[in-house]
């Protein structure tokens, strides 16, 4: 849906604007989320016999708890883009946004220091995104100047997101 489109189709009242811009919203971290997923190749170079045998270290352990960090807040992204607004409402969207927020303070406290700037602007990415649904309700907010408002911020959560995916990518092949 082109952004002109989304306008006009919000252009009535706050609900249809909060609707219109979640469409680009999901849109957005369908696109963030496809560069998320594994290949569907899993397959390892060592065998289990190997595996079992040698043990693993610390640094190992450390990526396995990040790595799981980073699954979780996937999942929790695909639930944020998959949220049924006329079901559960902006209080939905918050929730969906609060889980987010929780798994991501998960991953900043299991990655390393280095991850800061990505979790950091993720972080705060999502701070705009809720403060421009919250917008949508408000009686001073106008529909279009709403979904301008939650379609940029929307793209300030992706483009954080691929960048913190890509940092992950590093340490989590096939996340």
């Amino acid at each position: 849906m082109r952004r002109s489109s989304v306008r006009a189709a919000a252009a009535g009242t706050p609900r249809a604007a909060m609707l219109a811009a979640l469409v680009c919203l999901g849109l957005l971290c369908a696109v963030v989320l496809a560069g998320c997923g594994g290949s569907g190749n899993s397959s390892s170079t060592a065998s289990p016999t190997t595996q079992a045998a040698s043990s693993a270290s610390p640094a190992d352990t450390a990526n396995a708890a990040v790595c799981a960090q980073a699954k979780k807040l996937q999942s929790s992204l695909v639930a944020l883009k998959n949220v049924d607004v006329r079901a559960e409402g902006t209080n939905g969207v918050e929730r969906k946004l609060n889980a987010v927020r929780a798994d991501l303070k998960g991953l900043r406290a299991a990655a390393s220091s280095a991850w800061r700037p990505q979790l950091d602007a993720l972080s705060a990415a999502l701070g705009g995104l809720s403060t421009a649904i919250k917008q949508v309700g408000s009686a001073k907010a106008t529909a279009s100047p709403a979904v301008d408002g939650i379609t940029t911020a929307a793209m300030a959560v992706a483009t954080a997101a691929e960048s913190l995916r890509t940092t992950i990518a590093g340490t989590c092949p096939g996340q």
